[in-house]
């Protein structure tokens, strides 16, 4: 008689029900036992608070699949993430900065590092530049009753400037103005571990035609490629200039077939 003989199979199944996949896949290849109710009841793993992170085969959910490819599919999740943590580099050092202002995670765009400048754009329009040396704040700027939709980011070869494109929420409702904002940022730079100085910022704006939806924006140099619904545009920020290029019915036809380039 073992153990879990002792127990009525309604307090085990209680016990089961509140195990994360992890701690399920661990007495599943630990006991015979309870690896044969795991597998035989799907709803203990399907039923586990963190089933989420169960790798699954294209169309299936934890409602469709049956008990044992559940019991496998979760075996080789805790498998590859056993061997991830054990690889994990260490953190040797970190620092928190003290924001501006506060605000939630999920309302932040993508966020740039360029060696010791951090670049943080918030969707509510604010613009924030940060010294990582330092941890002291360079630039801080709110756009004046906007949202901001796509943006992008670059540093310059020389490494003295940061070059910021955004596009304004407000160009997806207001015809009258489309446009693509580019805010450059020069800084003079040190050897030393002297603070990082911003000496100039400047602003230039460049309007667009008229579209029914602006999708994707890139910044390479000193150009812009944003993609909208019936065509996309290439601009040139420095020079004010651009052309369009619509979007044909078919692209096969045309030649437009993507394929991966070296």
């Amino acid at each position: 008689m073992t153990a879990l003989d002792l127990l009525p199979s309604e307090i085990i199944l209680e016990i089961l029900q509140h195990l994360i996949v992890y701690d399920l896949i661990s007495v599943s290849q630990t006991c015979t036992e309870l690896r044969a109710l795991i597998r035989e009841r799907r709803s203990i793993l399907a039923g586990a608070p963190d089933s989420h992170i169960i790798s699954l085969p294209f169309g299936s959910s934890l409602t469709n699949i049956d008990s044992n490819s559940l019991h496998f599919c979760a075996a080789q999740t805790i498998s590859l993430l056993r061997r991830l943590r054990d690889s994990t580099v260490p953190c040797k050092k970190h620092l928190k900065l003290k924001l501006f202002h506060e605000f939630p995670v999920a309302y932040l765009h993508p966020i740039f590092l360029f060696d010791n400048i951090l670049v943080i754009v918030h969707v509510g329009g604010e613009i924030s530049l940060f010294d990582l040396r330092t941890k002291q704040g360079l630039f801080n700027y709110t756009l004046p009753d906007e949202d901001i939709r796509l943006v992008d980011c670059q540093q310059s070869p020389d490494r003295s400037q940061v070059i910021l494109a955004i596009m304004p929420s407000a160009v997806v409702s207001h015809y009258e103005d489309r446009r693509v904002d580019v805010y450059r940022f020069s800084f003079r730079l040190s050897e030393s571990d002297e603070p990082l100085a911003l000496t100039t910022h400047e602003l230039f704006t460049i309007g667009l035609p008229h579209e029914a939806s602006y999708e994707r924006l890139f910044l390479h140099g000193p150009l812009i490629v944003i993609e909208g619904s019936e065509r996309f545009l290439i601009c040139n920020w420095e020079e004010n200039t651009g052309t369009s290029v619509p979007f044909p019915e078919n692209l096969a036809e045309h030649g437009c077939i993507a394929k991966k380039t070296s």
